[in-house]
C-alpha cells in the first residue's frame, strides 16, 4: 500500500497539471480541463513558495508554458494554439536550454547534480563536459525545427 500511495504521489508531484487536464477533460471538456490544469500549475507554485524552496529551472519553464499557453486558449474560449503547442514546446526549451549555457550552470548539470548521490564526487571534466552536450544537443533542436 505504501509503495501505490508513493507511486501517486510522484505521479501527481510530477506530472499534477497533465493529470488534471486528462480527468478533468474527460468528464467536463477542453475548457475546463485547461483552466484546472492552469489551476493545478498555480497550487505547485503556491506550495513551492510556502515551503520556502526554489524551483527547478524546469519547473518554471513547464509552468510558464502551462500558464501561457493555457491563458491564451481560455481566452481564445477554444484550443487555437493546440497544432503548434509541441512545435512551440520544442523550439522554447531549446531555446531554454540553450540559455542556460551563458548562466552558471547548464540545465543537464542542474539534472546531474540533483540525481547523483552527495558522496559520489564529481569528475572535473563533468561541467564541461555537459555544456558541450547542452550545445551540441541546442544546435540539434535549431537544425530540426529549421526542416
Amino acid at each position: 500500500m505504501n509503495q501505490l500511495r508513493a507511486l501517486l504521489g510522484f505521479v501527481l508531484k510530477s506530472f499534477g497539471p497533465l493529470v488534471a487536464f486528462l480527468v478533468v477533460n474527460r468528464f467536463f471538456g477542453l475548457l475546463a480541463a485547461i483552466a484546472a490544469s492552469m489551476g493545478v500549475a498555480v497550487v505547485e507554485v503556491v506550495v513551492l513558495l510556502a515551503r520556502r524552496k526554489s524551483p527547478t529551472r524546469l519547473f518554471v519553464m513547464t509552468t510558464a508554458l502551462t500558464l501561457g499557453f493555457g491563458a491564451v486558449d481560455l481566452w481564445m474560449q477554444r484550443s487555437v494554439l493546440f497544432r503548434f503547442e509541441a512545435v512551440i514546446t520544442n523550439v522554447l526549451t531549446g531555446v531554454w536550454f540553450g540559455a542556460t549555457l551563458f548562466g552558471e550552470k547548464s540545465m543537464i548539470l542542474e539534472f546531474y547534480e540533483k540525481t547523483r548521490k552527495p558522496e559520489d564526487p564529481m569528475p572535473p571534466e563533468t561541467p564541461a563536459y555537459l555544456r558541450i552536450l547542452t550545445t551540441i544537443a541546442r544546435w540539434a533542436s535549431a537544425r530540426s525545427s529549421d526542416r
